[in-house]
């Protein structure tokens, strides 16, 4: 995809103020899977697109404070 990664960043700004204008909880994992060329790293992905289950690990660090929070 061209541009990939700046669609990515731009959309996930896009969903970020979304969710801060209607108070809805948002959790961004892309600074913490991408790699330093901005894409999913091999270490969370076997194909580039897909979290892994050290992914999921990462993702579910990520998120369970923020759903232990608003329960």
């Amino acid at each position: 995809i061209k541009d990939g990664t700046a669609k990515l960043k731009a959309l996930n700004k896009r969903i970020q103020a979304y969710a801060k204008a209607n108070k809805i909880p948002y959790v961004d994992y892309y600074p913490a899977l991408k790699d330093a060329h901005d894409a999913l790293d091999a270490r969370y992905s076997g194909d580039g697109v897909h979290p892994n289950l050290e992914g999921y690990h990462i993702m579910e660090t990520l998120i369970k404070p923020v759903i232990d929070k608003i329960k």
